[in-house]
C-alpha cells in the first residue's frame, strides 16, 4: 500500500456533485499488510510490514499460531510464491512441521484470490482508509491500518456471507 499525500485537500461534496479528490499526489513510501480473516468471527488479525518476502510472511505466521491454538487450523492462501514449497525448498512444509503439523492449507485457483474472504475485507478496507487517505508518512498510513483494524474488531466484525449466487452450469 503507498502512503500518498494529495497536492490539494478534498473539495467537499455541493448539491448535486460528490466530493472531488485532486488527482496529483505524492508517494511517500509503501507498506506492506498481511491479514487473518476468521470467517467464524469476522476478527482480523493484522500485521503491517516493511517488504512482503518469505521471512516476513513467515513471521506474520508465527503471529496466527500464536492467536489459534486450537488442534487443526485451516488456512486459505492465493499462488503468491511465498506461501507455497518450491524447488529451492520446503518452507511451508517445513515451518507447519514447527507447528505440530495442525495447519491446513489451501490454495485458491490462479485468478481466483476473490474465493478468499480476506479479499472481501481488504476491499473494505481499500474503500474506507486507502482510496480517499491523505498519508504524509508511512507512519500516518499505519496509524490509520491499525486504527480500522481495532475499530473492525471491536464494532463491526462479522462473518461475511456471500451474496453471488452465480450462473447456472450449461453442458
Amino acid at each position: 500500500m503507498q502512503a500518498l499525500s494529495r497536492a490539494r485537500e478534498l473539495q467537499p461534496a455541493a448539491p448535486g456533485r460528490g466530493g472531488r479528490l485532486e488527482f496529483e499526489y505524492r508517494r511517500n513510501g509503501t507498506r506492506c499488510l498481511f491479514a487473518c480473516f476468521n470467517v467464524g468471527t469476522g476478527r482480523v488479525l493484522g500485521r503491517i510490514t516493511r517488504s512482503r518476502k518469505r521471512p516476513d510472511f513467515f513471521a506474520f505466521m508465527d503471529l496466527v499460531a500464536r492467536r489459534y491454538r486450537q488442534p487443526r487450523v485451516h488456512v486459505i492462501l492465493d499462488n503468491l510464491n511465498k506461501h507455497k514449497d518450491t524447488s529451492m525448498g520446503a518452507f511451508l512444509s517445513d515451518w507447519n512441521r514447527c507447528h505440530g503439523g495442525r495447519f491446513v492449507f489451501h490454495f485458491t485457483p490462479t485468478h481466483g484470490s476473490w474465493l478468499n474472504q480476506v479479499e472481501l475485507w481488504f476491499a473494505i478496507i481499500t474503500r474506507r482508509v486507502l482510496r480517499h487517505g491523505d498519508f504524509r508518512s508511512v507512519d500516518e498510513l499505519i496509524a490509520a491500518l491499525e486504527q480500522f483494524i481495532a475499530r473492525w474488531n471491536r464494532r463491526e466484525a462479522h462473518p461475511l456471507r456471500w451474496t453471488c449466487r452465480g450462473l447456472p452450469l450449461v453442458s
